[in-house]
């Protein structure tokens, strides 16, 4: 679902200076001195909390979240650091890690987070080979556990559902998207997810949810878009998310590089190798229709225009399987 303002995700409540100072009061946090949200994200409501010796990363979730979507976000970020990835550490209060509190007739479920440095889309940076192959383990390590999470969701935005959300979507699309998405519509309905090998997966890992602390240590954060699905979905986004340039060359050349790191942890099979063109060209698609559906519905997110423009400049370098040769560099 789209919102028309990160507020609009909390059922329009704008007093997060009584929550800041009742989560102060109850973690034992010190004196509250201010917040700043963190405006990138389409999901849920974040933000930094200042205190008078510290700062903490809160998430209020969405309100149409219910207890049960809750509870699985919590025993994910757990199951996760319990394993060993690197997320930043969940603050608990009565033993407990979700945070109830009910403001103007609203209940509000949130946790926070240490705080543990800027996203890569806010430093502006670019990976580089070192940080992509600190990536590469942290995916592979997510993509190894068993988080035992039964329950599965729909989101708009995974690569899997690129053909029902195209049928609800392409009316918002321009003609010049239009004619480049057809194609590859096409082609995808020969995609057989079933013959893939499955996993659990981030889902979105890009340069909004990873943090770089002063150590040049990276850690991984919005575990939102977690899902039991083709493996090759997360090496997918992964490629996308981190490393398009403005330069074709530069781009094949990151692709590889990460392609091979994360072969050498968790090696591809060979229908997903063929496969991975057009699922990075179907990806790419699905960044357009998204962000053109919400465009069309006079919606406003910081970062709508950088993932339409991200799809297009995809598609427009026209990548295929011979310039992935990232297994002859192994």
């Amino acid at each position: 679902m789209e919102y028309k303002s990160s507020y609009d995700r909390i059922n329009n409540i704008s007093d997060i200076d009584y929550i800041s100072r009742k989560i102060c009061k109850d973690y034992g946090f010190g004196e509250y001195t201010g917040y700043q949200l963190i405006e990138i994200g389409y999901e849920d409501f974040n933000y930094i909390l200042y205190t008078d010796n510290n700062k903490y990363v809160v998430k209020i979730l969405n309100t149409e979240r219910d207890l049960s979507s809750c509870n699985r976000l919590i025993s994910i970020l757990h199951k996760s650091i319990v394993e060993g990835v690197p997320v930043p550490s969940i603050y608990s209060v009565n033993n407990q890690l979700l945070y109830e509190i009910n403001v103007q007739d609203t209940l509000l479920r949130l946790f926070v987070m240490e705080y543990s440095g800027k996203s890569f889309w806010e430093l502006g940076k670019e990976l580089n080979d070192n940080e992509l192959k600190q990536v590469a383990f942290i995916a592979s390590k997510i993509n190894s556990i068993d988080y035992n999470i039964k329950e599965t969701f729909y989101d708009e935005w995974t690569v899997t559902n690129l053909l029902k959300e195209y049928d609800k979507k392409q009316d918002s699309l321009l003609e010049k998207d239009k004619k480049n998405i057809q194609p590859i519509i096409h082609s995808f309905k020969n995609i057989d997810f079933d013959k893939l090998p499955y996993s659990y997966v981030h889902g979105d890992i890009i340069k909004a949810n990873l943090l770089l602390d002063s150590n040049n240590n990276i850690s991984v954060i919005d575990f939102s878009a977690f899902n039991y699905l083709p493996r090759i979905v997360e090496v997918t986004a992964l490629l996308l998310g981190l490393c398009l340039t403005n330069e074709k060359k530069s781009t094949i050349n990151k692709m590889n590089q990460f392609l091979s790191y994360y072969h050498n942890l968790i090696p591809l099979s060979d229908l997903e190798i063929e496969y991975l063109p057009l699922l990075l060209s179907s990806l790419a698609s699905m960044y357009i229709i998204q962000t053109s559906f919400i465009v069309s519905e006079s919606l406003d997110y910081v970062e709508n225009e950088y993932w339409l423009l991200e799809g297009r400049k995809y598609l427009d370098m026209d990548i295929h399987k011979k310039d992935l040769q990232f297994i002859k560099k192994m």
